[in-house]
């Protein structure tokens, strides 16, 4: 994956991979990444099946579904993880937590 500059858009970093499933195997593999076009790209929006939905809201900010969950990133001007707010649908929606300026395994505060 290409190092992050001190300051760049959020999405213009970005790498899939997918395999040709054959039985019991895997045959071809398909790796794209933002280096594999002649023109600057910028990650969209990802959705597989009606379990996992990424997509950028805005310039800064992710919404990320996993199926019941709803997942708000907001990104920073390095790349780094700013801010993230948690929602979990399948509790009628009044499940949040938020965690702000994020570094890891810190405590995450309920909303409410």
């Amino acid at each position: 994956m290409t190092e992050l500059p001190r300051k760049h858009r959020p999405g213009s970093v970005w790498r899939i991979l997918v395999h040709e499933r054959l039985g019991k195997g895997y045959g071809k593999t398909i790796d794209i990444d933002q280096d594999s076009y002649d023109f600057p790209t910028e990650f969209d929006e990802l959705v597989i099946d009606h379990a996992i939905h990424v997509e950028q809201m805005n310039s800064r900010v992710w919404w990320l579904g996993i199926g019941p969950l709803m997942i708000n990133i907001t990104i920073g001007e390095r790349g780094q993880v700013k801010e993230i707010m948690v929602e979990d649908e399948s509790l009628g929606g009044d499940e949040e937590w938020k965690h702000e300026e994020f570094k890891g395994a810190d405590i995450w505060t309920n909303k409410k």
